[in-house]
């Protein structure tokens, strides 16, 4: 997913600590005022899709992958 945007010129940031829980890595997300975060579990994988939450507002939305990037531009 990371090389996917990075590909479409989307700035992409990873957390690379899989063994912490989706709070504390929003907690992250959100004290770095990152907009947005895409979040990938077994789910998503498996229907080759991701969530994709606005930090902001906190409206969360499950797109198909290739969906993704055209939500970011």
């Amino acid at each position: 997913m990371a090389s996917f945007l990075r590909e479409q010129g989307i700035n992409t940031e990873v957390y690379l600590d899989a063994e912490v829980k989706i709070e504390k890595q929003l907690k992250y997300a959100d004290a770095k005022a990152i907009p947005y975060v895409v979040i990938i579990g077994p789910k998503e994988a498996e229907n080759n899709s991701a969530t994709v939450k606005n930090m902001k507002t906190g409206e969360q939305k499950t797109l198909k992958i290739k969906q993704i990037a055209e939500t970011f531009r």
